[in-house]
C-alpha cells in the first residue's frame, strides 16, 4: 500500500509539472522541470550589456533559486512567433552560463555574431540553432562534453576554424554546410570523408 502511495505520488507531481504555467522572473518566462530545475521558454526583455547577450543559469523566483537547464524551441530571438527583436543584430557576444545542458531549436536568425561562448555542461544542441547567421570571428569552438548537434544548427555561418570535442557522439544532417572550416585531423574512408577523434570516427558525407 504504502509502495502504490509513493508512486501515485510520483505521478501526480509529474502531471502537475507538465501542467504548471510558466512563471516570469527576471526578464523571462520559466517552466518548471523539476523540483529546482527549469526551462527557459521565452524572453520578456532582451538585456545586452556591451552587446553582450548574457543567458543565465540560475533564476529566483518567489525566494527559491532554480537552475536553468534547457533552452527551450524558439526561445531566444528567433522571429517565428514575434520574436524579432535581435533579428539582424550585428556583432553580438553570445553566452550561455555553467549549467545548461540542453540548447533546443530555432533561436536565432540572421544575426551578425562577434563571439559565442557554450558552456562544458552543454550536452545538445537543437535543429537550426544558429539558422543563416553570421560568425564574424570564423573561430568556433564547441564545448567539452557535448554530444549531439542537430540538423542544419551552424548552416550557413561562415565558419572557417572549427574545434570539436572528444565527447561528440551525433552530428546531424547539413548541420554545418555551406561553412568552410578547416578540421586538421579527418581520414579519407573511400568516397566518404570522417572526422578523426581518437578512435570514434563522425561521418561528414552529408555536412
Amino acid at each position: 500500500m504504502k509502495k502504490f502511495c509513493f508512486v501515485l505520488c510520483v505521478c501526480l507531481q509529474a502531471v502537475m509539472l507538465h501542467a504548471a504555467k510558466p512563471f516570469l522572473a527576471e526578464g523571462g518566462y520559466y517552466k518548471k522541470l523539476s523540483k529546482n530545475t527549469v526551462e527557459l521558454v521565452g524572453l520578456d526583455t532582451i538585456v545586452l550589456e556591451n552587446n553582450v547577450l548574457t543567458i543565465r543559469s540560475k533564476v529566483e523566483y518567489n525566494g527559491q533559486v532554480y537552475t536553468v537547464t534547457r533552452i527551450g524551441d524558439y526561445a531566444l530571438c528567433h522571429p517565428k512567433y514575434g520574436k524579432k527583436k535581435c533579428t539582424f543584430m550585428e556583432n553580438l557576444d553570445l553566452v550561455l552560463e555553467e549549467g545548461i545542458k540542453n540548447l533546443g531549436s530555432h533561436q536565432f536568425y540572421h544575426v551578425g555574431f562577434h563571439s559565442i561562448a557554450l558552456p562544458n555542461s552543454l550536452e545538445e544542441i537543437g535543429d537550426y540553432v544558429f539558422e543563416d547567421c553570421n560568425l564574424k570571428s570564423g573561430y568556433l569552438k564547441l564545448p567539452d562534453g557535448l554530444r549531439k548537434i542537430g540538423d542544419h544548427a551552424f548552416e550557413e555561418m561562415d565558419i572557417d576554424r572549427l574545434e570539436l570535442p572528444e565527447s561528440l557522439e551525433y552530428i546531424g544532417k547539413l548541420a554545418f554546410a555551406g561553412d568552410s572550416f578547416f578540421v586538421p585531423e579527418y581520414e579519407q574512408d573511400g568516397d566518404c570523408r570522417h572526422i578523426k577523434i581518437d578512435t570514434m570516427r563522425i561521418p561528414l558525407s552529408d555536412w
